[in-house]
């Protein structure tokens, strides 16, 4: 119990030097480039919500809402230093709808994976253990021809003799 309560505070540790981390590059951000930071700021909604109310350590969703939602925002960005890099631009593109579509609709989309893609992971996984599972009923069908005993019998002493010996002798040198 003791070493339990000790990972959940080292857990707790971490999450928080991180969330002390990007506090910190958001500041001297803001401080360096208001304009970047206010569009990250604002743009990034998403993914600061499914930090915060992702309870797994890891932080899964945030880690995949956050690339989609970085992705819907880097269009926004490149204008911003491609053009004049001021706030009033910032103003003026976060106030058109389209800006927010696109990077709301980003961040919707790693919401989406998030969910989907266990779902899918799990049929590809099923898919797998049936074509292992065939292998080796295949495999075991051919040393049942070869050898003549019924090996997915459910009981040891329900195999049967070999019939002809001098089939199996040939068939281990085969095998060698």
């Amino acid at each position: 119990m003791a070493k339990g309560k000790a990972k959940k505070v080292k857990g707790k540790k971490k999450s928080g030097m991180v969330s002390f981390l990007m506090l910190t590059i958001l500041l001297s951000l803001a401080f360096w480039h208001l304009p970047v930071a206010t569009i990250l700021l604002c743009g990034m909604a998403p993914t600061i919500v499914a930090y915060v109310i992702d309870m797994r350590p890891q932080k899964y969703a945030a880690m995949c809402v956050g690339c989609f939602n970085l992705c819907g925002i880097t269009p926004f960005l490149q204008e911003t230093y491609r053009e004049h890099h001021s706030l009033a631009q910032v103003i003026q593109k976060m106030s058109d709808p389209y800006t927010w579509v696109v990077m709301f609709g980003a961040a919707s989309v790693g919401w989406m994976m998030l969910f989907a893609m266990p779902s899918v992971a799990r049929v590809f996984i099923l898919m797998r253990c049936d074509r292992a599972e065939a292998d080796f009923k295949r495999r075991q069908k051919r040393v049942n021809d070869q050898w003549h005993v019924d090996l997915s019998a459910k009981d040891k002493g329900a195999h049967e003799e070999p019939r002809d010996l001098a089939a199996n002798e040939r068939a281990v040198k085969e095998l060698s």
